[in-house]
């Protein structure tokens, strides 16, 4: 038989990534600055995470990949208010707009993929 959830193990992973990433405290470690923008990242990040739960979820239900964009948003707005009361982190508008961009590129190109197939 099966497994049902087994669809599910990459995006829970990444998910679990995505909040690791978002809420790490990386200044008590030497860890260097990525040479690339951190709005990129958060452009990819949430990217990567459309695709990824969109993938998942296409055949479930008619709405997924709309759900998908709108659980995405709000995933990334939690993980941003969080940061307001983590004294080694902060809140910053520029990053939940690299968050929707992130989202509404992967839903577009989701739902235009799909569309053509």
């Amino acid at each position: 038989m099966e497994n049902k959830f087994k669809n599910f193990f990459t995006p829970i992973v990444y998910s679990l990534f995505v909040v690791f990433i978002s809420l790490w405290n990386f200044d008590s470690y030497d860890v260097k600055s990525p040479l690339i923008s951190d709005k990129f990242i958060h452009f990819l990040m949430y990217f990567l995470f459309v695709l990824f739960w969109s993938n998942s979820l296409k055949n479930r239900f008619k709405k997924s990949i709309l759900i998908v964009f709108f659980f995405a948003l709000l995933f990334g707005l939690i993980l941003e208010f969080v940061q307001i009361y983590l004294s080694y982190r902060s809140f910053e508008f520029y990053d939940l707009i690299s968050n929707f961009t992130g989202c509404l590129v992967g839903y577009l190109i989701v739902k235009i993929t799909l569309e053509k197939h």
